[in-house]
């Protein structure tokens, strides 16, 4: 038997459902009303402290200036809603918090503003916008953000710079669209180029003039071969500069060699533009003191193996062949990763050079195992008791080299197609093993029949 309140529910339920499938035949009449819940009170308090937390690029001054909230203003999270949305919008930001808490003394919001930073920012240059570098920043700093003299690559940024540099340019009759770019004039040298929209002028002649020292045609056959038929931006073309001709006049003691101006016309008998370069050739100077550092014990070997001569003029190509000399010197005591750099100290009275050949050695590494290709079960052994490098000494690096030519002269192996050396250097540990590969003898080449 069913229980009596189960049969109790069911004749309360059955007249409802009914009424409910009636009405479905019926005129539909107006639902009643259904009154809202009322909504809470928007909670309006002062802000007792504002502050940001992860900015490293930007000023929480300037941060906070973008904001448009102040301590003892009031706040509320819409208003916080909408600070966050401006920040976000400049592009600066690769996103944006808050969080906020009563005040020191509980009443009022301490308000904390957390940011993480586009971090990839880079400089920025100009080229051919009718406008001066100066108005060009000028300009920048007037329309972005917080502007320091980088900007990150980002559209809203992007899109303020290119319409400030218009509106700048635009002033002066400079060109009517601007384009942008990341690029770099060395591999070094990231940065954001803003430019005229459209083809841009190829270098289709270079001149010289002031040079008396190197005649005109050795200085155009140096630069002709890396500038002629590039698209011409003066940073880029003074790095040209720097690369192919400073070196012409530094292996005549020329350091002080300048390039003031750089001059551009139409080339008169072929497209492009000509380019007009004044030359300073300067005085020439001598070397007054020479000295190595950095490759302690090895200081003084290096210094008489650089070959330097005080007195002499400084001729910086015999200074880049001692650095290659000590190089080959330090790689033949392990150290495969040497570098060095050249300071100069010149003293513009006297005409003299003071140099300095700073080494870089990095670590010593260490030979580890021969490892043979390409010879039998009596060859092999031949040559390794032949092969003098022990394990775990430092490794020389001109010594498989040395070892090869030993062999050849020797005629070890007759009817050899070559041997090759390759080292396997393990830059973690430090070691090197040596790979010798013998070749086998190449065919007879086949000679047509007539």
């Amino acid at each position: 038997m069913r229980p009596l309140s189960v049969l109790l529910l069911c004749a309360l339920l059955l007249p409802a459902q009914t009424t409910t499938r009636k009405s479905t035949r019926r005129k539909a009449t107006p639902a009643p009303a259904v009154t809202k819940p009322a909504e809470a009170p928007l909670q309006v308090h002062t802000i007792v402290s504002i502050r940001t937390e992860g900015n490293k690029i930007y000023p929480e001054t300037g941060i906070l200036g973008l904001i448009g909230l102040a301590q003892g203003a009031q706040g509320s999270k819409p208003l916080f809603d909408d600070a966050r949305d401006r920040l976000l919008a400049t592009g600066l930001f690769e996103s944006v918090a808050y969080r906020y808490q009563p005040g020191p003394s509980g009443t009022g919001y301490a308000l904390t503003f957390e940011v993480l930073e586009i971090s990839q920012v880079y400089p920025v240059r100009f080229t051919r916008l009718g406008v001066s570098d100066e108005e060009a920043t000028a300009a920048l700093a007037k329309a972005i953000p917080l502007f320091n003299g980088k900007i990150p690559p980002t559209k809203p940024i992007l899109a303020l710079a290119t319409q400030a540099l218009t509106e700048a340019a635009a002033a002066q009759s400079g060109p009517a669209s601007i384009s942008t770019k990341v690029t770099s004039d060395n591999p070094a040298d990231l940065h954001i180029l803003f430019y005229p929209t459209g083809a841009p002028p190829i270098v289709a002649e270079v001149h010289f003039r002031g040079n008396k020292i190197l005649p005109t045609p050795q200085l155009q056959l140096a630069i002709h071969g890396v500038a002629i038929g590039t698209e011409y931006r003066e940073p880029y073309f003074r790095q040209v500069l720097t690369n192919a001709i400073v070196p012409l006049y530094e292996a005549r003691g020329r350091l002080r060699v300048k390039f003031p101006t750089i001059t551009v016309s139409n080339a008169e008998k072929v497209k492009g533009i000509a380019i007009t370069v004044t030359i300073e050739e300067g005085e020439s100077y001598k070397v007054s003191r020479v000295a190595v550092t950095g490759a302690e014990p090895y200081n003084e070997d290096l210094l008489a193996m650089a070959k330097i001569k005080e007195d002499d003029i400084a001729n910086f190509d015999e200074v880049r062949a001692a650095q290659a000399r000590i190089a080959d010197n330090m790689k033949q005591r392990g150290y495969l990763r040497i570098t060095s750099t050249v300071d100069r100290v010149l003293n513009d009275e006297k005409l003299t050079a003071e140099l300095t050949l700073r080494v870089s050695p990095g670590a010593q590494y260490t030979f580890r195992k021969l490892i043979i290709a390409g010879l039998d079960l009596i060859g092999t052994p031949a040559v390794e008791k032949r092969w003098a490098l022990e394990p775990g000494k430092p490794y020389n690096a001109a010594y498989p080299k040395f070892f090869i030519n030993r062999i050849v002269e020797e005629r070890m192996f007759e009817d050899l197609g070559g041997i090759s050396d390759q080292p396997v250097i393990d830059d973690a540990n430090h070691t090197v093993d040596v790979k010798l590969t013998f070749a086998p003898p190449k065919p007879p080449e086949k000679k047509d029949k007539f």
